[in-house]
């Protein structure tokens, strides 16, 4: 396993799959360290996952090989690719903050170990690929401020509202979600405020991606393992809740993982929400390839789409007579 390149701050690593497939449960293996800033990182990789997992998942993770007195603040992405590099298998973004206590960060259950051998089976290589974005910021402490407003979402602090799910329910300050969002605010302190507020049932947003949002009003930090579809449900959310720059934060997130089956759903998505300026034209531009055309005449949900959303048939037809005439 070698370093294949390493272009501005995207870290790639061949992997042979015979050497990887050695490996056994539990045992682990770290690819070749990498410099941020002035961080020596790596990453480090169970191809049968840790123990607690059995075998069932590969389990990545991000490593910090010294901190020293500081904390980092750093966004990264990890992925996997066929060796090609044209297909992604599994990729999660992260939203870490590294202390000398906390210096790794990643999921145990990363990907299916079943889905590697049935994807690649046929190919003897594939990548491993780290992405950070922004560049890791470093301060000599984290701000009290921000450590004393995260200890509020720890249980019995002090919470006065509750939002009633079908199975669970998620408690939070009024007045810290008041503050950050004008739908709480209208919804807790405005003219219309309703006198019993304090227990709202949500049934027109997933609780995952609910308790993704509330989390995020807390730490002004995304999931640290995000899949792409909390991502599109954390999207949507935070529209709804004029949450603006959480929007901005999941528009940059999905376009990092965009591929052409997820810009079907994501187009869907960008032109209901509307000013999502960057990933609608992302996904036109992957969804009006010429040489995709025949595969996606034959794709059932890209079908369903044109024939469900005129308005977006009509993007569609437009950007592809730009091409034909370019």
């Amino acid at each position: 396993m070698d370093t294949a390149s390493a272009d501005s701050l995207a870290f790639q690593f061949l992997v042979d799959l015979k050497k990887f497939n050695t490996f056994k449960q539990g045992e682990h293996f770290y690819f070749p360290s990498f410099r941020l800033g002035e961080l020596e990182c790596s990453l480090v990789c169970f191809s049968l996952g840790v123990s607690e997992v059995k075998g069932e998942y590969v389990s990545l993770y991000l490593v910090i090989h010294s901190c020293p007195e500081k904390t980092v603040k750093l966004s990264f992405e990890l992925s996997v690719m066929n060796n090609n590099k044209q297909d992604v298998l599994s990729s999660m973004d992260f939203d870490h903050l590294f202390t000398s206590d906390s210096l790794t960060c990643g999921s145990p259950k990363f990907m299916v170990r079943a889905a590697l051998d049935t994807v690649f089976v046929h190919r003897d290589s594939f990548y491993v690929v780290c992405t950070t974005c922004p560049p890791p910021e470093m301060s000599k402490e984290v701000c009290p401020l921000m450590q004393d407003i995260r200890k509020l979402r720890e249980p019995n602090s002090m919470m006065d509202c509750k939002f009633l799910f079908e199975e669970e329910t998620i408690c939070a300050h009024r007045v810290l979600l008041g503050a950050r969002s004008p739908v709480f605010y209208a919804q807790f302190f405005g003219d219309m405020a309703e006198k019993d507020s304090n227990a709202i049932t949500i049934s027109d947003v997933p609780a995952n991606v609910f308790k993704a949002m509330i989390n995020y009003i807390y730490t002004d930090a995304l999931p640290e393992s995000a899949t792409f579809e909390l991502m599109k449900g954390l999207l949507v959310a935070a529209d709804k809740y004029l949450l603006k720059d959480l929007v901005v934060k999941c528009e940059q997130a999905l376009l990092k993982r965009l591929s052409l089956d997820r810009a079907i759903d994501c187009l869907i998505i960008a032109t209901q929400l509307g000013g999502i300026c960057k990933l609608k034209n992302k996904c036109l531009e992957l969804l009006c390839k010429v040489e995709d055309q025949p595969k996606l005449a034959v794709n059932v949900e890209y079908c369903k789409m044109i024939s469900t959303y005129p308005d977006i048939l009509s993007l569609i037809k437009e950007r592809l007579a730009e091409c034909s005439t370019s």
